[in-house]
């Protein structure tokens, strides 16, 4: 079972990403373990996996990225950026 901690409520709330979002993030995401914590990337690869969205929902939807700790099943924040995998590539 996953837990939200009540910052990623008011992430999400506040990012406004959906629901639908952030579990597709967790389901078809791609995992990358650094900086101590395994983040769910769902970018234009993986999107690109998923054939019943259109190339505008995959725009939209690109780049969202939930953090969980990896020993534990909390979830601690989610935020949205197409380059995140430029940003912490050279952080593993």
């Amino acid at each position: 079972m996953v837990r939200l901690t009540k910052h990623v409520l008011q992430r999400l709330n506040a990012r406004r990403i959906s629901a639908e979002a952030f579990d597709l993030a967790l389901q078809h995401g791609r995992e990358i373990y650094a900086d101590g914590s395994l983040y769910h990337f769902l970018g234009r690869n993986e999107l690109q996996r998923i054939p019943w969205f259109s190339s505008h929902e995959r725009e939209h939807w690109e780049g969202i990225t939930v953090v969980s700790a990896p020993k534990s099943s909390s979830i601690l924040t989610c935020f949205k950026n197409k380059k995140f995998t430029r940003c912490i590539r050279g952080r593993k």
